[in-house]
């Protein structure tokens, strides 16, 4: 993105978790979360770390390779919630003759426990691959598979699977669609809650000086 651009972003989220049901204390997230990346969209520009936010948003990566490093830190009043630590994001669009075009990624998140929480949880390490296609000229679809290395953890051995939809409206508009933990995966006997995003973003300008986006977040109640 050209680095003169503006990009204005209003994060709407709704959240609705069900009463804890956990022995330990849980956070305020799913535990199944990645790295937090609040400036990474669900919608319009895309990146490695497509692979993890919105993995449809990977059809429309340039041929090529991608790679993204990121790191997340939570301020004191946040610490119960999840989303901290470093992560490394790998994408590759490939275009081959007489073949469709080929676009597949993989990342590795090492989580941070959140530190106000007593008996602090482990801190796993999460890998996930994705891949994606062509639904119609200008809409991607992808899935992404997560799972936990959690030694002692809940987590450990944890598999779960989200699915993400990516559209480009024209010049002006863009919209994205997760859905999250798609086969939801018993942690402890518990089911973790499906969430349901969405963003919409709109180039009044018709390029990306100026980026209008707002997104929202729901959970089931369980």
């Amino acid at each position: 993105m050209d680095t003169s651009a503006v990009r204005f972003t209003v994060l709407a989220l709704l959240i609705l978790v069900a009463p804890p049901a956990w022995a330990q204390p849980r956070l305020a997230d799913e535990p199944t979360q990645g790295l937090a990346l609040p400036t990474t969209a669900w919608a319009g520009d895309v990146g490695a770390s497509s692979v993890t936010q919105n993995p449809g948003g990977l059809w429309f990566l340039a041929p090529g390779h991608h790679l993204e490093l990121a790191v997340t830190t939570l301020a004191e009043d946040a610490a119960r919630q999840a989303g901290a630590g470093v992560g490394v994001f790998s994408a590759r669009a490939l275009e081959l003759p007489f073949l469709p075009k080929l676009v597949f990624g993989v990342a590795l998140e090492k989580l941070e426990a959140p530190t106000r929480i007593e008996p602090r949880p482990a801190s796993p390490l999460r890998l996930s691959a994705a891949s994606a296609f062509a639904l119609a000229p200008d809409v991607g679809v992808g899935l992404v598979w997560h799972h936990f290395f959690d030694e002692g953890g809940v987590l450990d051995g944890v598999d779960t699977f989200d699915l993400g939809a990516s559209a480009r409206l024209g010049a002006y508009a863009a919209a994205g669609a997760v859905l999250r933990d798609l086969a939801s995966p018993r942690v402890e006997g518990v089911p973790v809650q499906r969430r349901y995003g969405i963003e919409l973003a709109l180039r009044p300008l018709g390029d990306d000086r100026l980026e209008l986006a707002v997104a929202g977040e729901l959970g089931e109640r369980r």
